[in-house]
């Protein structure tokens, strides 16, 4: 950020013409000034490409050190989960695996993400999942089952990809941002798969229900069966839009 806001503006001209013209600066230094705004706007470009390099680097270092902590505790381990991604999904699926104490062990490549989970105890790990290399390190061939939560969908998907192409009996349960990712996700070997606003559409109309005085029984066979039809849709590519 430091590096983009360094370069001079558009408005450096009118300043320079202005103090120009008023004798506050002299025709050379003015000159001179404006040669500068000029070559600092065209060189924006190069220095966005290599702030955003040495951002990536900082980055990098940042977790490999978190990489380097921690690996080798997980050697032997087996019958836990693996989360890929540990935003707000996944931190979601973390909490209930706590609350059930199943273990888990989740991957992200965000070090802000991982730094912030080391320091509240969490078995969280700096890495990419969707490397075939990261997947084994979290010992997924020993695991109970694997659940992608990434924001990224082409990430996700080489998730996906990567995880079936090397464990082929293992349970895989995606999260998916709509009904044409969702498809990938199966279509490259997901398990099961649900869009990320789906529950909370579902959630939504069940308030709504709930307000126009519809008992518990009838929200709940409601949305089981809107639920169920959606999955459906997913699967078969077509999507009427209500349930019978």
């Amino acid at each position: 950020t430091g590096l983009l806001l360094g370069q001079a503006g558009e408005f450096a001209f009118v300043a320079v013409a202005l103090a120009r013209s008023l004798n506050l600066l002299p025709d050379g230094l003015a000159q001179f000034v404006l040669i500068v705004v000029g070559l600092s706007m065209v060189a924006t470009p190069f220095i966005a490409i290599g702030a955003h390099r040495l951002s990536a680097l900082i980055e990098r270092h940042a977790g490999e050190a978190l990489q380097a902590a921690g690996w080798h505790t997980l050697e032997g381990m087996q019958g836990h989960i693996v989360i890929a991604g540990f935003g707000r999904v996944g931190r979601t699926v973390a909490a209930l695996c706590d609350a059930e104490e199943l273990p888990y062990l989740a991957l992200d490549w965000d070090s802000a993400n991982i730094a912030e989970a080391r320091a509240a105890d969490l078995p969280a790990y700096f890495g990419d999942a969707s490397r075939t290399e990261m997947l084994r390190r979290a010992q997924l061939g020993a695991a109970r089952t694997l659940v992608v939560t990434m924001d990224n969908p082409t990430a996700a998907e080489q998730v996906v990809r990567n995880a079936r192409g090397e464990y082929p009996e293992l349970p895989i349960y995606a999260r998916a941002r709509n009904r044409a990712h969702a498809r990938a996700l199966l279509a490259l070997g997901a398990t099961d798969v649900v869009p990320e606003n789906l529950e909370s559409s579902l959630q939504l109309a069940g308030r709504v229900l709930a307000a126009t005085g519809c008992s518990d029984d009838v929200i709940t066979r409601r949305i089981d069966a809107q639920r169920a039809m959606e999955l459906e849709n997913v699967q078969a590519r077509t999507a009427p839009l209500v349930s019978r």
